[in-house]
């Protein structure tokens, strides 16, 4: 997802915009509107996401998926061109995002992944790199008309060659096919010369004439070019700040300041992305890594030094010589030896493994044997002469790869490998050390998620771990009979990928393990469930561990290979240590319903979890990964305290867990359980007709009335005979629509996905039929518009029969009601049938236009509460083995029937809702410097659906006339949109009234609000009656100075500030001033210091500032300053006024002799009053 930080990096939170990591979902860019930074754009895998305040709420505004380039049309950011990753098109979205059309779709012709660029020097020319099929170039496009049209500006020849190059290609004069247009591909224009534009593929091209010719700009390596600029390979991205170009790409952070000549700037920029360690055993710091796209490196000394390049792939130490190290290239197309630490070399691989193996071969040495080596290609190979000559050991029948070998170290021979291809993997063993080809599949009773790791235990050959990758509970596998059989040992995990596992052979009193994974590192003692081990460790992939063994065990060391974020080291586990408790959870926004997984993460071997949860159900728990639902609306603490016999820890986590309203047209916490009053509706209205009393459904039957029901008006409902309706005049999928067990709550009309089964109104579903005289009738009674439409089940019975028929002889009745679309469930009276204490289910509630969340609310019990304390929930039944949930019914005294009467009402919310939030105008405006006045609403969607196109309207009457209107375009539920009206000059002087109104409704009651605002001649100020809300002040031993921002226009001096002093007693005697300060905080004039007196109190006060200069056209701030109280009280001499939210960049306070400006900000919720008095000036 999205994260954001308030604090230039420092500390990270997750926005509205999140997805679970399973869900594959990547955020590939972000675009900040130029003018507001609360509007952003996100290019994601599932389309383009859009925030209007700062990343709180997300809305999806484009749908079409692998979204990978965005970019705004330089001065008119309301206009966005999108690209395609896979699909060679482009998009062009206008109107900030609500329209949107394809103009470019060459995908039949072989266009794939497209980068866009284009210069604000010339904002209509849009350039798109358009990748191959085969990753080469297929054409750089031209748009001259903003999108509109493209044509072809350049295309490489047919074959390329060196006057009409392949810009993604490898070679120096770009003549050959093919690329990695799918991998590495950027485009950037000058933005101060249009004709200058840079394409980077493997290498990096120029043009300066527009993209109709190329040269070559910086090329990958001086082994094929000896005169080329040497830059690192596969370019991802370009940025230009003032005439500094920079790139990115797979060896770090390069720049041109002359467009010639690149500069490496990565120092200090620890993301190595490796695969594989080997730590040496005979000195502690000596350490061989291999790193995606940077080669092999070595660790000695403190220095890390290049061993070869290349991708780097598996490597390792002799155990018993330091000197003598291994490692490859990807794929085991070379395997290296050097017997002095790499001062020279030799290339090992076995002359008969002619095929290709897996990306990162596997390579390893006897841990016995240091002379003894093996690796993995279609076949394992074995040398006993340090790679000199070698054997096969392993004869494979097919193409597939090994990925890893594990050799036992208390018996050699004993030796596990795992190959995988054509999407099947199996895990082989052999016993004699693979003479003869004798190995065995060992892949029964595993599952078919992808092997990633194995160890063998250190004293027993038949005790091997296995790590896993897939997004599920099977992360590792445990045989301790050779592979006979396996358990899954990840009790503690989340549910991600793991890497690597290592045992650490210094304990002996218990088994412990070290895992790498996708979130970092955990560790299993003995039995016990897994622990987070990640102190300090940042949330990274784990790619490889490995352990050097110290000869005093405290000083071993435990090093984790990661991919991204380069090589770490800890100290190994120690018992003796007190855990600090820490957590996490799989989603911390949610809407009512929902529950959260959460994780523990908690360092050093917890032994038990205590868990508080505010506002979740359940309120507490001991387990470790607690599951938490959470039911009504509102911001949540979470605190765990995990111990262990060294200690405990707390941790409280403050407004961690957030529940927002969801987009029902009916929410669970309007719901209502009223002891109501049953009436039979005898012979009124007519039957309702079925062909029988099981499993039917009727024809449409009129309402009576039009209902709204989920945004949508109905006129007409179908009746089923099992304790539902369906609103509209289409019958449901099936008219046997329940859950087939009857104590069991799935495959029902909740779960249902087809999409017939939407708009369901559900009393009591279960398998109903004929009971003693029964009928089902409708009756619509009242008078518009308040008409109730009644629809009755009467005489039927459960027809499900173990356990027996509870009630012979049900009643109840659905009320829908005009107007206010209230829906009611009332409960009569029912007759015990056959008497069996148990229980059975059924579905109770309402169902919108799906079975996603957002679109159920449901009522549900268990058989032993009372009708009356029932629950209500925005999210379908809850799944569990355990217990059956639903509305549960039963007989007898301990499972009682409905009261008669019970009534359970559903209200629905207000579907469209724009709330008035402020009004933001002068509260006395100067005629003379004063013009012209920007009028600002704040505006938020209360409601439950978008509102789009509707006009906002400013209306200013009484001394001056003023009218102006604004069409918004969209505004989404629960985002807030700040709307400026045009420039107001008002010519006399007087008092306006101003109003701000938007169009009627479903809640009328906050849709206008009015101001009144006085014209003067020369006053300022944001306040207009005399009525302070508080005062304000700082607090004792401290001063400063309140500031307010104004603007002036014309040329003007600062004759007095003027400032309510509020009445309270303790600001007799204290010492205050004024002061005029620019925007930067400096003190430009100030008025005398005055001690308050009673006489001051509860009234304007003017401060004639001393020697102002002149101030022309510019913003200036009037400052209040508060000395240090001189008793021991705080006072509070300033006048203060509710406005919330306070209008931006307003109010501030700094020193008490200026400085920094400190932005109140909206949440403070209030103004200053406080203005000035202006004062004529002769022009300078």
């Amino acid at each position: 997802g999205v994260l954001k930080s308030t604090d230039g990096g420092n500390t990270w939170q997750t926005t509205g915009l999140t997805f679970n990591l399973a869900d594959g979902v990547s955020v590939n860019k972000l675009l900040i509107h130029p003018n507001n930074n609360n509007i952003i754009y996100a290019a994601t895998s599932k389309g383009i996401y859009k925030t209007s305040n700062a990343g709180v709420n997300w809305t999806k505004i484009f749908s079409t998926k692998y979204i990978y380039d965005m970019e705004f049309k330089p001065g008119d950011p309301s206009i966005i061109y999108a690209s395609n990753k896979y699909w060679g098109e482009i998009y062009k979205l206008t109107n900030n995002g609500n329209n949107s059309e394809r103009v470019y779709d060459e995908y039949s012709f072989g266009a794939r992944r497209i980068e866009l660029a284009i210069s604000p020097k010339s904002s209509s020319k849009l350039y798109a790199l358009v990748a191959n099929s085969d990753g080469g170039l297929y054409e750089i496009a031209i748009s001259n008309n903003s999108g509109s049209a493209f044509s072809t500006l350049y295309k490489p020849g047919d074959p390329p060659s060196a006057s009409k190059p392949n810009l993604l290609c490898k070679q120096e004069h770009g003549d050959e096919e093919g690329g990695q247009g799918w991998y590495d591909l950027a485009l950037i224009v000058d933005p101060n010369n249009a004709n200058v534009l840079y394409c980077g593929g493997v290498n990096t091209w120029k043009s300066t004439d527009g993209g109709h010719s190329w040269e070559l700009n910086n090329f990958w390596t001086d082994y094929y070019c000896s005169y080329c600029e040497i830059v690192h390979a596969d370019k991802h991205y370009f940025a230009y700040n003032g005439n500094t170009l920079y790139e990115c790409n797979d060896g770090g952070l390069y720049k041109t300041i002359n467009g010639s000549d690149w500069i490496n700037i990565s120092n200090g920029i620890i993301n190595s992305q490796i695969y594989k360690v080997g730590v040496s055993q005979t000195n502690k710091n000596d350490i061989i890594v291999g790193l995606q796209d940077n080669g092999t490196k070595k660790y000695q000394s403190g220095i890390w030094t290049n061993a070869f390049g290349g991708d780097g792939m598996d490597c390792f130490i002799d155990y018993t010589d330091n000197n003598v190290q291994y490692g490859e290239i990807q794929r085991g197309g070379k395997l290296r030896r050097t017997l002095n630490n790499w001062f020279n070399y030799t290339n090992i691989k076995p002359s008969n493994a002619i095929d290709e193996g897996a990306w990162v071969t596997p390579f390893l040495m006897d841990p016995k044997d240091h002379n003894t080596i093996y690796v993995g290609y279609k076949h394992i190979y074995k040398s006993t002469d340090k790679g000199n000559n070698w054997s096969r050991i392993f004869t494979h029948n097919t193409d597939d790869k090994f990925r890893h070998i594990a050799v036992s170290p208390s018996n050699t021979k004993v030796i596990y490998a795992y190959s995988y291809g054509s999407g099947t993997g199996y895990l082989w063993k052999t016993i004699n050390g693979g003479a003869n080809n004798n190995w065995t599949n060992i892949s029964v009773n595993l599952p078919d998620n992808l092997i990633t790791s194995i160890t063998v235990k250190n004293d027993d050959p038949n005790t091997v771990w296995i790590t896993l990758g897939g997004y599920d509970s099977k992360v590792v596998y445990q045989s301790t009979n050779g592979g006979n059989t396996w358990s899954n040992i990840s009790s503690g995990l989340p549910d991600i990928p793991a890497n690597t596992i290592v045992q650490n052979i210094q304990n002996h009193n218990k088994t412990e393990l070290y895992i790498g994974t996708d979130f970092g590192v955990y560790l299993k003692l003995g039995s016990s469930n897994w622990t987070l081990f990640n102190s300090n460790l940042p949330k990274v992939v784990v790619n490889d561990l490995e352990i050097y063994y110290d000869a005093t065990p405290g000083y071993s060391k435990l090093r984790a290979a990661t991919y991204g974020r380069g090589l770490w080291e800890s100290d190994l586990f120690s018992v003796a240590t007190a855990p600090i408790a820490n957590f996490t959870s799989d989603k911390k926004t949610i809407t009512p319903g929902d529950t959260i997984s959460f994780t523990d993460l908690s360092l050093n071997a917890p032994a038990s979890w205590s868990w508080e949860f505010e506002g979740g159900n359940p309120h507490t728990s001991s387990l470790q990964n607690p599951m938490i639902e959470y039911s009504t609306p509102g911001t949540y603490k979470v605190k765990l305290t995990v111990t262990n016999s060294f200690g405990s820890n707390s941790i409280t986590k403050e407004q961690y867990i957030t529940v927002i309203c969801n987009l029902l047209n009916y929410h669970s916490t309007d719901a209502e359980i009223i002891a109501g009053t049953y009436h039979d509706l005898g012979n009124k209205g007519s039957v309702i007709i079925t062909d029988n009393y099981d499993d039917s459904n009727s024809e449409p039957i009129d309402i009576g009335f039009d209902f709204e029901y989920n945004c949508v008006s109905f006129s007409s409902f179908i009746l089923n005979t099992n304790g539902f309706i369906k609103l509209g005049n289409t019958p449901p999928s099936k008219p046997d629509l329940f859950y087939q067990s009857s104590q069991h709550n799935d495959f029902g009309l909740f779960d249902s996905a087809e999409p017939e089964d939407v708009n369901l109104i559900s009393i009591f579903n279960h398998d109903l039929e004929a009971g003693n005289n029964p009928e089902y009738r409708v009756f619509t009674s009242g008078t518009a518009p308040n008409r109730i439409c009644t629809i009755q089940f009467k005489g039927i019975k459960d027809k499900t029969t173990s356990p027996a028929v509870f009630y012979d002889n049900m009643e109840f009745q659905i009320k829908l009601y005009e107007t206010s679309n209230n829906i009611e469930f009332v409960y009569g009276d029912w007759d015990y049938g056959d008497a069996y204490d148990s229980f059975k289910t059924a579905a109770c509630g309402l169902k919108g236009s799906g079975s996603g969340k957002n679109q159920l609310l449901v009522v549900g019990k268990s058989s032993s509460k009372g009708w009356d304390e029932v629950y209500f929930l925005n999210n379908n039944y809850k799944k569990d083995d355990n217990f059956v949930y639903g509305l549960n019914f039963g007989n007898y005294v301990s499972r009682p029937k409905p009261d008669q009467g019970i009534t359970y009402r559903f209200i629905p919310g207000s579907d469209r809702n724009i709330n008035t939030n402020a009004l933001y105008a002068l509260g006395e405006s100067s005629i003379n410097y004063g013009n012209p006045q920007n009028i600002s609403a704040l505006l938020i969607n209360t409601g439950n659906n978008p509102i789009l196109n509707f006009d906002v309207q400013l209306n200013i009457s009484n001394a001056n006339i003023f009218t102006d209107i604004i069409t918004v375009p969209a505004i989404y539920p629960g985002d807030t949109l700040l709307v400026t009206f045009a420039s107001f000059n008002p010519t006399n002087l007087g008092e306006n009234n101003i109003t701000i109104s938007v169009p009627d409704d479903d809640n009328m009651d906050d849709n206008a609000l009015s101001w009144t605002q006085r014209t003067t001649l020369n006053k300022f100020n944001y306040s207009f009656d005399k009525t302070p809300d508080s005062g304000y002040g700082y607090t004792y031993g401290n001063s400063g100075m309140f500031a307010s921002k104004y603007h002036i226009s014309g040329n003007a001096k600062i004759e007095s500030i003027d400032v309510f002093i509020f009445n309270y007693s303790e600001n007799i005697g204290q010492m205050v001033y004024t002061a005029v300060l620019d925007t930067l905080g400096n003190i430009i004039a100030q008025s005398d210091k005055i001690t308050l007196t009673s006489q001051d109190l509860g009234k304007w006060k003017s401060f004639k500032i001393n020697d102002s200069p002149t101030f022309t056209n510019t913003d200036i701030l009037t400052g209040f300053a508060s000395t240090e109280s001189n008793t021991s009280n705080a006072y509070y001499a300033m006048g203060i006024q509710n406005e919330k939210p306070s209008r931006p960049s307003t109010f501030y306070w700094t020193g008490i002799d200026g400085g920094t400006l400190n932005d109140f900000g909206a949440d403070w919720g209030y103004r200053f009053m406080m203005g000035f008095t202006a004062a004529s000036s002769n022009p300078v």
